[in-house]
């Protein structure tokens, strides 16, 4: 006595099928979130950028200004770069907390 088993044969094609779907689905999840990183990486970095600008002239300004009432440019640029020693070392301060949180802003990307 022989077992006929001909009629699995549809069965085990559709559940490769569906194995090949959840891959492929996994695939398209996988390249939308990263597609969503890289585009707020590539916002961010122009929203900075253009702040950057903005912060140099401004602080070219107000160097001169500075140097215009005390009386030498230097000194106005001077004070300008104690500022912004002062930010660098705050910033420096808060360093991992700036981390942590940026960390926490990936992985909330990667998992929404």
């Amino acid at each position: 006595m022989k077992l006929d088993l001909s009629f699995m044969e549809p069965l085990l094609e559709k559940v490769g099928q569906f194995g090949q779907l959840n891959i492929d689905l996994i695939k398209y999840k996988i390249l939308d979130k990263m597609a969503d990183l890289i585009s707020s990486f590539i916002a961010r970095f122009i929203l900075l950028l253009m702040i950057s600008i903005f912060t140099i002239f401004l602080s070219i300004a107000a160097a001169l200004w500075l140097g215009e009432i005390l009386g030498k440019d230097y000194y106005g640029f001077l004070v300008v770069t104690g500022f912004y020693g002062m930010v660098t070392m705050f910033i420096l301060y808060l360093q991992q907390a700036i981390k942590q949180k940026m960390n926490n802003w990936i992985i909330t990307k990667m998992l929404n």
